[in-house]
């Protein structure tokens, strides 16, 4: 081992330091910013169903005119594809994130999710977002009855046959039905939320029974602004003639409450889950309940919306609806539809559903209908399924299911190496955005794996508080034979270039140069030059890498970055390079240069770009703890302030000292707080 204390006559040359290491072990310091997190997402899914999420380091939702949306101007942090509701991959985070929020639009998981980040893992558990109370402008006359429901089903026929978490008493546990994979992919690919449903679809879905039928109902779907109770009533005759009504007579017909509170229970194994069933009755015309419903009968359908979505209440001013459209008090044929009916099967082997839009749809009103018909969706069984004639069939096939992925921060550089020069690491800046784009299939060819399609990486040379000029390159984690096109392009000069023949095999990766020379496209020590901006593409085969495998791997940006000084005094041209600690170097760089000077590097223990653990200060002949690397990532920062000229890293940033004393337990984004 060469002493501390002695240069060769070529390392003179380099820099006599006012500081000399002391020590011949390497610093154990971690400078990453970063942190790993195991998840742990569940949601009560069928076996292959596919949902994709965007995570928040905030609650993005918020009470929208007519549902819960997102916030205006939140970004996610992050995204994910769970599949058969599960997601336990490793991800990776700044430090500074101390909590998760898994927001989905998909309308048979969790809307959101909340997941505290401890000792690197994150359990996700379900939240309860809020409830859009209706207001007085539903006052509305009832058509059919104008106060609570008349009958329930259940051994007490009263509000006492639902438990306080509004699972019915009733559930027909006999009932079993496979809701599948298949069948919630397609009913989730065609009622999107606020996109309007196809008009096949908008149509009254009241039941007309062609022959005696035993009938079920389970809800599949609550994705509303409202509380609702689902009510249903029994007409003998043709559901035509429900329209020529007088109010009279609809006030005559009994409604019967099918699910005082139609909602989902947000917890597996608690309260009402999709896939209970309860069995309808018939109502004759001596009040008397039977379990058939006689042919020539039309079951019609009702919706009411609680004034408080956290309290049942049978009292106030009520939102409620119809499948009879005549029976909705809008204005226009079309607003006063407030189902779609359809099958989400096949001909041979039919799954009715119908859906409810749970809002008026006036644009004068306060709420408004945005006609997706999804607040709530119910599967209809029936025995002989036969017994009506099947509503317009879902013919579309399952659609994938993309995610981006997102990484994006700063990453600073000394040219020096191996020696320590000013610790302003700012020789080089250079800002990072990362998106990988993932995809999986979803329906009956589901995929158990989400794949990773593409890799967009855009790097943009801000500034370069340097003599040297520095050339900057990413060696990829994995292997070139898994892609298919690589492209190099120069934004500024809107070029670009297939790169794919000179990709350069480098151990289990590969390198990609990206900027022949920082100096030559940005001003040198000018802090407001303009930056300039690469972007490097990357087209991976067809299934050839897994999501689980990029991020399990710890393959995510920056990947492992660096700089090769190519001119300067030294005559250091293009052996050398500079990488954050811990990253190995590429086959390029000399080995004649590690651990000597101030470099403590072995290569033989996989230890790369650390220095010594303490220093001699000359200037006031006394040890210090050695607290600085020779390059770092600063992870998840958008705009950060660019480090002071010849000013040592922790006085432009007074909290950087603190947080690596604390073993960075504390000011994890000291990065985001410089002395001006």
């Amino acid at each position: 081992m060469i002493s501390p204390f002695l240069l060769t006559s070529c390392q003179k040359d380099l820099y006599d330091s006012t500081r000399t290491v002391v020590s011949e072990e390497p610093s154990e310091l971690d400078f990453s910013t970063t942190q790993n997190v195991q998840f742990d997402l569940n949601y009560n899914v069928p076996t292959g169903y596919v949902a994709a999420f965007d995570l928040y380091t905030e609650n993005p939702c918020e009470e929208g005119t007519n549902n819960i949306i997102l916030k205006e101007g939140v970004k996610p942090i992050g995204s994910g594809i769970s599949v058969s509701g599960k997601f336990n991959n490793t991800k990776v985070f700044p430090g500074f994130v101390t909590e998760l929020y898994a927001y989905s639009t998909n309308l048979f998981v969790n809307k959101l999710m909340y997941a505290k980040i401890e000792n690197g893992k994150a359990k996700f558990e379900v939240v309860d977002t809020p409830v859009a109370a209706a207001s007085s402008m539903f006052a509305t006359t009832r058509n059919a009855s104008n106060g609570t429901s008349d009958y329930y089903l259940g051994q007490h026929g009263n509000k006492a046959d639902v438990d306080a978490v509004n699972r019915p008493n009733y559930i027909d546990t006999n009932k079993k039905v496979e809701i599948t994979n298949e069948l919630i992919s397609k009913i989730n690919n065609v009622f999107k939320p606020n996109t309007p449903v196809e008009s096949k679809f908008l149509q009254d879905a009241s039941l007309y029974l062609e022959k005696d039928a035993e009938i079920w109902v389970c809800v599949l779907v609550t994705d509303a602004a409202l509380t609702n109770e689902l009510r249903y009533f029994c007409y003998n005759g043709p559901k035509g003639q429900l329209a020529t009504l007088s109010t009279a007579e609809r006030a005559a017909i009994p409604l019967i409450s099918a699910f005082p509170q139609a909602n989902l229970s947000k917890i597996a194994n608690q309260g009402l889950q999709r896939g209970e069933y309860v069995k309808l009755k018939y109502l004759d015309s001596n009040n008397v309940f039977h379990d058939t419903f006689p042919a020539g009968t039309t079951v019609g359908w009702g919706i009411r919306g609680y004034l408080n979505g956290s309290t049942p209440t049978f009292s106030g001013n009520l939102c409620q609806f119809w499948s009879t459209p005549a029976w909705n008090f809008e204005k226009t044929e079309v607003g006063r539809n407030h189902t779609a009916f359809f099958n989400a099967g096949t001909s041979a082997e039919p799954f009715v559903c119908f859906g409810f839009e749970d809002l008026p749809a006036e644009s004068g009103w306060h709420y408004y209908l945005d006609v997706d018909c999804n607040d709530l969706i119910f599967n209809v069984q029936l025995n002989p399924i036969d017994a009506l004639d099947p509503p317009p069939t879902i013919d579309e096939e399952p659609e994938d299911v993309y995610a981006s992925q997102e990484y994006k921060g700063y990453l600073g550089y000394e040219d020096y190496w191996p020696i320590f020069f000013d610790y302003d690491l700012n020789d080089l800046l250079v800002k990072y955005h990362s998106t990988v784009n993932t995809k999986t299939q979803s329906g009956k060819n589901a995929d158990t794996n989400v794949y990773v399609t593409t890799i967009e990486d855009d790097y943009t040379m801000v500034f370069t508080g340097a003599n040297f000029h520095n050339k900057f390159s990413v060696i990829m984690p994995f292997s070139k034979s898994l892609v298919k096109k690589a492209t190099l392009i120069d934004v500024q000069e809107d070029t670009q270039e297939d790169i794919t023949s000179k990709l350069i095999t480098d151990g289990d990766g590969f390198i990609v140069d990206i900027c022949p020379d920082a100096a030559a496209v940005i001003t040198q020590y000018d802090r407001n030059t303009a930056p300039y901006r690469y972007r490097v593409s990357i087209e991976l085969n067809s299934k050839a890498m897994k999501m689980s495998d990029f991020e399990n791997n710890n393959w995510e940006a920056p990947y492992n970055p660096f700089i090769t000084p190519i001119e300067n005094k030294f005559a250091r041209t293009g052996d050398i390079e500079v990488h954050l600690p811990g990253y190995r170097p590429s086959q390029r760089a000399a080995a004649k240069w590690f651990g000597t000077n101030d470099d403590r590097s072995n290569l033989d223990l996989g230890i790369y770009y650390v220095g010594g653990d303490t220093f001699y200060n000359k200037a006031d002949e006394t040890e210090e703890k050695n607290i600085f690397p020779f390059a770092i990532h600063l992870s998840g920062v958008e705009d950060l302030y660019i480090p002071d000229e010849k000013v040592r890293i922790d006085r432009t940033f007074p909290q950087y000292k603190d947080w690596i004393l604390s073993g960075k337990t504390e000011n994890k984004d000291w990065y985001l707080h410089p002395w001006k």
